[in-house]
């Protein structure tokens, strides 16, 4: 039988216990030992950890790899579109959107395997480039109402950073 116990400094500690009854003189008793497995416990639920970790990891890699078969098959008819004559003007626009879009995904994903809050190292980024690349398709989805109009590329200077996040951003 397992019990947790805790000290006189009030530490909490798992002991596992095992004994046998027998009959005294008076009264049943009760004879065995315990043992502290306070340790065993801990490691038993850091391996539980690592295990959801993996199996995270992996769903995580499934959906990336599904992710990208999809992105495959859009970008595909993307550039169709954006090669084929005769198209209507607001199509090859949509499928340069789709395009431009995609080039701004990065081209490194992290690993599963290792930290999910993993730096990538930085690098001098200008952000008239990224303010113009995001701007344009941000004006193209807000429409006649352009909210984005306040965006100036040329005013942008350099950082450091890592581009694809801040595409995202």
């Amino acid at each position: 039988m397992e019990a947790e116990l805790v000290t006189k400094s009030g530490k909490k500690e798992t002991y596992y216990f095992t004994g046998h009854t027998f009959q005294g003189k008076e009264a049943p008793c009760l004879i065995g030992t315990g043992i502290d497995i306070s340790e065993r416990k801990k490691l038993e639920e850091q391996l539980r950890k690592s295990q959801k970790m993996e199996a995270m990891g992996l769903l995580a890699g499934g959906i990336a790899h599904d992710f990208n078969n999809l992105l495959t098959g859009i970008l595909g008819y993307a550039n169709l579109l954006s090669i084929k004559e005769g198209v209507d003007p607001e199509v090859a626009r949509a499928a340069w959107i789709i395009q431009r879009s995609a080039e701004r995904l990065p081209t490194e994903r992290p690993s599963c395997s290792g930290s999910p809050n993993r730096e990538e190292p930085e690098r001098t980024v200008e952000l008239g480039r990224v303010i113009a690349s995001v701007g344009g398709v941000l004006r193209e989805d807000a429409g006649s109402t352009d909210p984005y109009r306040h965006l100036d590329p040329s005013r942008g200077g350099c950082i450091l950073g890592d581009p694809s996040q801040l595409d995202r951003s």
